[in-house]
């Protein structure tokens, strides 16, 4: 027991890196919007309160999709809608990027309210599923760390463009789409009994 105990601890870093990155990416997404909506409005040639109106439509596809993914997730599994998710987040950051009209950035920004929802409480099950126990309240404080990234986005933005923001935050959902699909944070929940039979034990550690 003390082996497998180790050994599912030695991991601990790698799952809270890989959740950590997600929330960021998925939170940047959320929060970069403010700053750069003067310099989207000027893109657009649309007016600051209507670029102010079409942010709402992150949360318009978070809520409106939620429920749905829900119950896709018990369907085909979180794992499966954590990668799937993650890669139509990274698709519709793309779309962002390269939106023609201010119409299709609007749709994309929708999109990725969708993909939001999807990947966002299947990392949080993920993360509580993992955690070392009794350590499950500190895990979902370190992952839920994502308010950084609208700042580092503001900053990015102002210097090489607001699309390169997007584009940056593609390149990571699609990235970390096959690092959740590999890690062990989205890996079957490890056994949590107190106590573990003899063959138990034997076959967890194999």
């Amino acid at each position: 027991m003390a082996a497998i105990a180790v050994k599912d601890n030695a991991k601990v870093p790698a799952r809270l890196a890989i959740a950590w990155l997600t929330l960021f990416v998925i939170g940047t997404n959320l929060f970069v919007i403010s700053p750069l909506l003067p310099m989207i409005a000027g893109h657009y040639g649309v007016s600051p309160s209507s670029a102010g109106i079409s942010a709402a439509g992150f949360a318009l596809g978070y809520l409106l999709s939620a429920l749905s993914f829900e119950r896709i997730a018990a369907d085909i599994g979180r794992r499966n809608l954590l990668t799937c998710s993650l890669i139509g987040l990274g698709v519709a950051d793309l779309m962002i990027a390269t939106a023609g009209t201010f119409s299709g950035f609007v749709a994309a920004w929708v999109l990725t309210g969708c993909m939001a929802a999807a990947a966002t409480p299947a990392v949080y099950a993920r993360v509580g599923d993992r955690a070392v126990i009794g350590a499950r309240g500190a895990w979902l404080a370190i992952a839920a760390s994502m308010l950084l990234g609208a700042p580092l986005g503001a900053a990015v933005g102002e210097h090489f463009g607001w699309p390169v923001v997007f584009i940056a935050l593609a390149a990571s959902s699609l990235a970390l789409g096959w690092a959740n699909h590999r890690c062990a944070v989205v890996a079957s929940p490890a056994p949590v009994d107190a106590e573990v039979s003899p063959q138990g034990a034997i076959a967890t550690a194999s």
